[in-house]
């Protein structure tokens, strides 16, 4: 069998991600879209776009759209890491004020 391509494979994802979390496929045009997840591939890799999607399709207080994600996915890969790091940041704090309580 034949392996998806990349780009292919990212608009599957969005499409199934959308269905599990709203319960509809999502209108697109696999043919013109195909070049937006190729960029996005290409300049994100593959595992980062997946999870961006989740992330934003988490967050989404809407139905989410594949043009908003395809022009703000750099603010939500900014705005995900800051998440991150924030909470790394807390749970430092959290062990140091504990180890400050204890003493």
């Amino acid at each position: 069998m034949a392996k998806k391509q990349p780009k292919y494979a990212v608009l599957d994802y969005w499409k199934d991600s959308v269905y599990n979390a709203y319960g509809f496929y999502p209108q697109m045009n696999r043919n013109t879209e195909q070049w937006a997840a190729r960029d996005l591939v290409d300049s994100y890799g593959m595992s980062t776009v997946l999870e961006l999607i989740d992330y934003y399709i988490s967050i989404c207080t809407t139905t989410p759209k594949w043009d908003t994600f395809k022009w703000k996915c750099n603010d939500l890969l900014t705005k995900k890491l800051e998440i991150e790091e924030d909470l790394k940041l807390r749970e430092e704090n959290r062990k140091k004020a504990k180890e400050w309580l204890l003493t």
